[in-house]
């Protein structure tokens, strides 16, 4: 809403831009932990604990591309990306029998 809103300057929603989805991926790291943590053992609690995995690497991933950013530098191609590339057989290659 900030940034569809137009509010700040250009140097403020530049940062809003760039620090805004941190945290949701953090939230979203810490529920499905949560819900893997309180689920009896099986496949629901296997693929929830895949889940998790995923959006921990996609966290990292998330994490050095801002760190890369606010020290003037493009991860664009970098080590963020091979987390990136990870999120994808954390997430779909589990399966249960």
């Amino acid at each position: 809403m900030w940034l569809l809103a137009g509010l700040g300057s250009e140097g403020v929603r530049h940062y809003v831009g760039l620090l805004a989805d941190s945290p949701a991926c953090l939230i979203a790291v810490i529920i499905a932990v949560t819900a893997a943590r309180r689920q009896l053992p099986g496949a629901v609690c296997t693929a929830w604990r895949f889940l998790s995995l995923a959006l921990g690497i996609y966290l990292v991933a998330t994490l050095i591309c801002v760190y890369s950013w606010l020290h003037g530098r493009d991860p664009f191609p970098g080590v963020a990306d091979y987390f990136y590339l990870g999120f994808y057989p954390a997430l779909f290659l589990p399966r249960c029998s």
